[in-house]
């Protein structure tokens, strides 16, 4: 009998081991979020509960009890990989605390004058909390290895790691670029077809640099008794842009304006008894553009813009020594296109 129990201790001593191994792997591939809140502020966890398993985690509600444990002795005993507790505040306003295992953090966020039993205050708890929960997760996209005493499971690291590299990206600019067709419209003149391309960089401020041509698919046209002209221009502009956009937002408006340097080709027929010339020339223009684009995902959007020119110095168009128009006295662009945008 001694035997027997010497022969089963030992073989206990030899699986504690493993079997502590297995638990630790179990741990550390969890996915599980433990939030805890007070019966009050069950609303705005169940909004929580939403915006974190779209993240990709499963979530565990747990109402507050009469002792309050701390967050890291719940997220152990749950074998979470995080706890987060929303708590209002007795002075008003709520308090959001995001204890995060893989990273080794906990962080800490106060909401003064905001309600987590009024609709817009659930939103806005639910959205600052997210937020909050994502920066903590932020640190595992870093260079050196997670702090925690957990590792997350590798799809949502990869997903932070993604999200960290887009910020850092986003950082430095958003490059567009856009196409389409366009048309030249000036008072006399018939209209003429031209095509368009954009290019165009944008700080997070939303102020950015951009450069465009816009060259002829067919001629601008005017017309009198003594014969008739076309025109064909070419116009290089450069110039400060300011939009609106905000990070996602479908819809937004931009205000451009620069510089354009417009080449001209004038090719005259004339009614005998007089003679027709062919005159090539280059104008200088001012120019101001407005512009509204609608994002059809995260890099495809629909861009229209008008612009308007006004040239320096004048350009007219003379038959038999009496002037008949001028070029860009005003000019109108109308451009619309889609745009992509990096990253």
């Amino acid at each position: 009998m001694p035997g027997t129990v010497a022969l089963a201790l030992a073989t206990l001593l030899c699986l504690l081991p493993a079997v502590a191994r297995a638990a630790g792997a179990d741990e550390s591939g969890t996915r599980t979020v433990v939030i805890v809140f007070e019966p009050h502020a069950a609303a705005v966890s169940q909004r929580l509960r939403q915006e974190i398993e779209a993240m990709g985690f499963e979530v565990e509600l747990m109402p507050e009890g009469a002792e309050a444990w701390s967050l890291e002795t719940l997220a152990v005993t749950s074998r979470a990989i995080a706890a987060i507790r929303v708590k209002p505040l007795e002075a008003g306003g709520v308090e959001m605390t995001v204890l995060d295992r893989a990273t080794g953090k906990t962080v800490h966020r106060e909401l003064a004058r905001v309600s987590s039993t009024d609709p817009a205050g659930e939103e806005l708890v639910a959205t600052r909390t997210v937020e909050l929960f994502r920066a903590s997760l932020m640190e595992l996209g870093a260079d050196h290895p997670p702090r925690g005493d957990v590792r997350a499971p590798e799809p949502i690291a990869a997903g932070v790691r993604h999200d960290a590299e887009r910020e850092l990206r986003q950082r430095s600019g958003v490059l567009t670029l856009a196409a389409g067709p366009a048309a030249l419209l000036m008072p006399g003149w018939q209209p003429a077809a031209q095509f368009w391309f954009q290019v165009a960089w944008l700080a997070q401020s939303g102020v950015g640099l951009s450069a465009s041509v816009l060259s002829p698919f067919s001629a601008a046209r005017l017309d009198e008794a003594e014969g008739s002209v076309e025109l064909f221009a070419t116009t290089y502009r450069l110039g400060l842009i300011w939009d609106s956009v905000a990070r996602g937002a479908a819809i937004s408006g931009r205000v451009s304006a620069g510089w354009a340097l417009t080449t001209l080709s004038f090719r005259g027929s004339a009614s005998s008894p007089y003679v027709g010339v062919q005159a090539d020339r280059v104008a200088g223009a001012p120019w101001l553009s407005i512009a509204g684009r609608v994002r059809l995902t995260s890099h495809i959007a629909i861009l229209a813009e008008l612009s308007g020119l006004w040239s320096l110095p004048r350009e007219t168009v003379r038959f038999a020594g009496h002037e008949v128009g001028d070029f860009a006295r005003p000019a109108c662009l109308a451009a619309l296109g889609p745009e992509l945008s990096w990253p």
